[in-house]
């Protein structure tokens, strides 16, 4: 899906790998949690974008 955003604001980009962390001792996974919510300047395939507020769908993308 392609959208319009129209509230720039309400975007996080973090670090999608930092979510593989099931195995890992509990303070590292804390740590993974912090540096996930502090977000990345990183825009590749690893990166998750979050984002709350308002959007219009441009176009349905089928692959």
């Amino acid at each position: 899906m392609e959208i319009e955003i129209l509230q720039k604001e309400n975007l996080h980009f973090a670090d999608l790998t930092l979510l593989n962390c099931n195995g890992l001792p509990h303070q590292e996974k804390v740590n993974a949690a912090r540096q996930y919510w502090q977000g990345t300047t990183n825009r590749d395939t690893n990166t998750e974008v979050l984002y709350t507020g308002q959007f219009k769908i441009k176009a349905l993308i089928q692959r």
